[in-house]
């Protein structure tokens, strides 16, 4: 009789070994979720900052200050590299390669001045991008800017 108590105390000890494993593993799974999911919040917070930041120095004098031109150009290109890794990229396919297209026009100095002259309708897109990241009809309309600009 002996034998079969050990054998039930020793499957019983098993059996609460791995159900204290298997809730540590799930409280850690847990953890790691929601990490993750504030990690996915603070890149896009960063890139709507970008966005902001970006629709600001539009709004500027390019002209009348060299650091507001570069202001642009940093904050544009940031926000392009921040872009592939947003919850808004998979609702707005096209916004990461407006955006890098964007920063390599803003980097061509022949086309500094036709991005000051249009100034005023690229803040207005900016804008809508940084209000609706994911607006596929907004990231066209940029899309076709940038066509037309060399």
């Amino acid at each position: 009789m002996q034998k079969p108590k050990r054998i039930i105390v020793i499957f019983s000890v098993v059996i609460a070994v791995l159900a204290v494993i298997l809730i540590n593993r799930v409280i850690k799974q847990n953890r790691t979720a929601a990490d993750l999911n504030v990690l996915q919040q603070s890149i896009d917070a960063a890139f709507r900052t970008q966005l902001s930041l970006a629709t600001s120095s539009l709004g500027t004098d390019f002209d009348e200050d060299e650091s507001n031109f570069n202001a642009c150009v940093a904050a544009v290109s940031a926000a392009a590299a921040l872009a592939d890794q947003t919850t808004y990229e998979s609702r707005n396919d096209l916004i990461d390669v407006a955006l890098n297209r964007f920063s390599k026009i803003l980097l061509n100095p022949e086309n500094r001045q036709t991005v000051s002259q249009h100034s005023p309708e690229l803040r207005s897109l900016f804008v809508k991008l940084t209000m609706n990241p994911a607006d596929v009809e907004t990231t066209r309309t940029l899309s076709a800017f940038i066509g037309n600009v060399k």
